[in-house]
């Protein structure tokens, strides 16, 4: 039998048995990874050079003007891989998957496609404190629907996967509070500081880890 038949047919299957309101959790994995993949794959797009031949002190300058993007970049990079780590965190405590639960994660992937954009804000605009604060929202509220669904698998213990371990669920709700203090703080700071409000995003990170 051709694989890609058989698999179909192994996830039609699947669903055929799950109630009305389930849906598959492995289907909205794989949508997951991707859209991840694809804001991080745009990330970079921002990083380019002016077309032309160039000389030497011209690609200099050129490549000096590209230091803002390179550091927001980073900057985002970095945060997408949080929000992707705290996502497969979850996915690890989650055993089924609701209508509601559904919305939420839609919801969190479309913030998350949003970032390329609010980064290339805070590149192309560094100077205008409004990209700043964009930015930074597009963050915190990344990080409030997160708290939110990890609060709602808590209070749903029929999502949850069977047989677990308190202390994953206990983690991942003290990592998700610490996100958003350290996002509302730097939402916050983004109207008298914009730039170095920032700093703020990297501080619940750099707490120990939770026991």
């Amino acid at each position: 039998m051709d694989f890609a038949l058989f698999e179909q047919t192994v996830s039609q299957q699947a669903m055929s048995v799950l109630p009305p309101n389930v849906f598959p959790k492995n289907r909205l994995e794989a949508l997951t990874d991707g859209v991840y993949a694809v804001a991080l794959t745009l990330l970079v797009l921002d990083l380019k050079l002016v077309s032309g031949p160039l000389d030497s002190a011209q690609f200099q300058s050129a490549l000096t003007a590209q230091i803002p993007n390179a550091l927001t970049w980073l900057l985002s990079f970095w945060v997408i891989l949080i929000y992707w780590e705290a996502q497969v965190r979850l996915a690890q405590i989650v055993g089924k998957i609701d209508s509601i639960l559904l919305k939420l994660d839609f919801l969190h992937l479309a913030l998350i496609s949003l970032l390329p954009f609010s980064t290339s804000l805070i590149g192309e605009f560094s100077q205008q404190s409004l990209s700043v604060v964009i930015y930074t929202a597009n963050l915190w509220t990344i990080s409030a629907v997160g708290a939110f669904r990890i609060a709602y698998v808590k209070k749903h213990t029929d999502l949850q996967l069977a047989g677990l371990d308190c202390e994953k669920l206990n983690v991942l709700i003290i990592d998700g509070k610490r996100m958003v203090l350290g996002m509302t703080a730097a939402l916050a700071l983004s109207f008298v500081m914009p730039g170095w409000n920032l700093l703020a995003i990297m501080v619940p990170k750099l707490l120990p880890k939770p026991r």
